[in-house]
């Protein structure tokens, strides 16, 4: 059972939904016995329900330890995966996540063994609970796991290490060992795995990883992850010299078009936003050249940096913020436009019109298509104008269960027609982007406060 199943079946749907209400409000007891934790533990074998009894334990605190414990040697708990295909974590992965926060010395314990396991999964989820663990003794075994040859068990020390330091159990002797080992990954190429290395340099040691970033050494073009740590540096406020930005834009503009645009459009994007943060009004200009560009990454950055220099900074911010604590009624008609936008390109390009309609985003679909129309996006008010017309008076119901009787009996015909609307819309999605930014900054009053 799947998406099509939950679109279609409204029994289904009504379980799907019953089922996350009392996910949500689950709670434990308030004392607990061991032979309570112990059958909660025994469920985490079970795929059906293992998610339940994972966040109840979850919610135990130490309580679990001596049960998790017990079962370390079971052969059945570190299986590195389901029998079959599942998108649960394995029995392995979160009993080491259960114990990384009570209970370290067991985590180290349990994993070192499995470090040189023949199965990339067990080594990726070993990687990722042993770094957690924030310990300086584990900084050799991790330096042996940062250059696995699966690129995840790579990316999965560096998440790890981020836990670590999110979470408060890195010492500070981790953390400068972990940044050491960590600084030689920033040029390497992780097979199939995206590598943001100079992300958790950054908050291993702020003050350090901005020189080192900044450095010629990470910082050229033939470093295959240039414009990851011009992201990283942007994201986390860290202006990088201003010529050595400009010298990268020289190399990577005339390469940022065509069908091999990837990643110098990627590159120009981030140098363009690190432009604007240091250069200010100088940078309007360039800016301005570069909203007609043939890459859509390029014009939308340079949307979001018009923006910036309009004093803008985080209208989406803004705006799901106050959506979130105030509701939808509380926002004005320019925040509603920016908005429903903003919902509609998420939804379409998560998982095409179907999920718009599907979920909370589908409540406003009548102000979505007048958001769309005054934004003057005609690939967008198409595609859901077109949606719209394909299933009938009720697609504009506010209310879900009664939309959703749309879909019965027709989910995949109305799939296939919707096909073509979609990627109408997805070939031009980076100029609804613009358009919001642009919106935004011509009513900049509605957008100013506070950002997510």
């Amino acid at each position: 059972m799947g998406f099509r199943e939950f679109l279609s079946d409204r029994w289904y749907r009504r379980r799907i939904i019953a089922d996350f209400e009392r996910f949500q409000n689950l709670r434990p007891p308030a004392n607990p016995t061991r032979r309570y934790i112990d059958k909660l533990v025994g469920r985490l074998l079970d795929r059906e329900t293992a998610e339940f009894a994972n966040r109840e334990l979850g919610m135990m605190g130490a309580s679990v330890v001596p049960s998790l414990v017990a079962i370390l040697t079971d052969e059945r708990y570190l299986a590195s995966d389901w029998p079959e295909s599942s998108h649960r974590p394995a029995p392995l992965d979160m009993v080491l996540a259960l114990l990384v926060p009570h209970s370290p010395d067991e985590v180290v314990k349990a994993a070192l063994p499995l470090v040189k396991s023949p199965s990339s999964k067990t080594r990726k989820t070993v990687a990722l609970h042993l770094a957690s663990v924030g310990r300086a003794e584990t900084i050799p075994i991790l330096e042996e796991l940062l250059n696995d040859a699966d690129g995840y068990v790579r990316s999965y020390v560096h998440m790890g290490m981020g836990r670590a330091v999110s979470d408060h159990g890195a010492s500070d002797e981790f953390r400068r060992l972990a940044y050491d080992i960590l600084l030689p990954q920033t040029d390497c190429y992780w097979q199939s795995a995206m590598n943001d290395s100079a992300g958790t340099l950054i908050r291993l040691d702020r003050e350090r990883a901005a020189k080192d970033l900044a450095d010629e050494r990470w910082l050229n073009a033939s470093n295959p992850n240039l414009h990851r740590i011009l992201q990283a540096c942007n994201e986390a406020g860290i202006r990088l010299p201003e010529f050595a930005l400009q010298k990268l834009l020289d190399e990577a503009l005339p390469l940022a078009e065509g069908s091999e645009s990837y990643p110098h459009d990627y590159v120009v994007a981030e140098i363009l936003n690190g432009l604007t943060a240091s250069a200010g009004e100088s940078v309007r200009p360039l800016v301005e050249s570069l909203l007609q560009h043939a890459s859509e990454r390029i014009r939308e950055s340079a949307g979001k940096c018009m923006a910036i220099l309009g004093g803008v900074t985080n209208p989406i911010g803004h705006v799901c913020e106050l959506a979130n604590t105030s509701g939808y009624k509380s926002l004005s008609h320019e925040q509603r436009v920016v908005y429903c936008a903003f919902l509609f390109d998420a939804e379409v390009c998560n998982g095409g019109l179907s999920q718009f309609f599907s979920n909370g985003s589908g409540d406003h679909a009548s102000d979505t298509l007048d958001a769309l129309r005054e934004l003057g996006h005609a690939e967008a008010e198409a595609a859901l104008a077109g949606a719209i017309r394909l299933l009938g008076p009720h697609a504009l119901e506010t209310n879900r269960e009664k939309r959703m009787t749309v879909f019965a009996g027709r989910v995949e015909k109305l799939m296939e027609l919707f096909a073509p609307l979609e990627e109408a819309y997805w070939r031009t999605a980076a100029n609804l982007r613009q358009s919001w930014m642009r919106y935004a900054t011509q009513h900049p009053a509605h957008f100013r406060g506070n950002s997510m």
